[in-house]
């Protein structure tokens, strides 16, 4: 019996990692896209961003690691404390700058753009609270009896939706027009994230 080629094995699992990586994070943006989505509980849209961003994150660093001859830590990013995304996105850029110094100045400046953008910090802190144990299942937990101090793993999305509807001039006269405006803000950083995600595979800054 032929036994499957290890690297043909491993294209293959990289490319389901990537493609669920991207199924989820566009379910989870298809959902944010509704100006109306955080009147319900914003759970659905989270788990889907979380994971997708944690799948993308932990995908693009292991085979930037590996193809410098280098072993990831398995326990790197899990357990009860969290999953590490902010950790994870800080890791990667770091790569991405790194390895982009020696491309065209249009690479180097969507990863400048990314990592200066004034929305992902507080995006990228509310996916890596609401993956944590204490996150998800924070109203779970409540139902058991255990209480939670502080705010809840999304509030770090609210303040900047609310930076976005102030820099949108929208709190003198709020209308539905600011709101939808300050969702597009957030919504390009997001995607001017995964953009960068995306040039950063195509043009080799990642290794295989």
């Amino acid at each position: 019996m032929n036994k499957p080629n290890p690297k043909v094995l491993r294209a293959l699992h990289l490319a389901s990692e990537l493609s669920t990586a991207t199924e989820l994070l566009s379910l989870g943006l298809n959902q944010v896209a509704n100006p109306k989505w955080n009147a319900h509980q914003p759970g659905g849209a989270f788990n889907q961003l979380s994971q997708g961003a944690e799948r993308l994150l932990k995908a693009t660093f292991w085979v930037y690691e590996s193809s410098n001859g280098r072993s990831v830590d398995s326990r790197f990013g899990s357990g009860a404390s969290g999953h590490a995304i902010s950790d994870l996105d800080e890791r990667v850029f770091d790569i991405y700058v790194s390895e982009s110094e020696s491309l065209t100045p249009y690479v180097r400046e969507l990863v400048a753009e990314a990592r200066s953008d004034s929305y992902w910090r507080d995006i990228v802190l509310a996916l890596d609270s609401w993956a944590a144990t204490s996150g998800r299942y924070r109203d779970l937990d409540a139902l058991r009896g255990r209480t939670h101090q502080g705010d809840p793993p999304w509030a770090s999305w609210d303040a900047a939706e609310h930076r976005a509807i102030t820099e949108a001039g929208g709190w003198g006269n709020l209308t539905e027009e600011h709101l939808i405006d300050s969702r597009k803000r957030l919504m390009l950083s997001f995607m001017r994230w995964w953009h960068v995600h995306y040039r950063a595979w195509q043009h080799g800054l990642v290794g295989g």
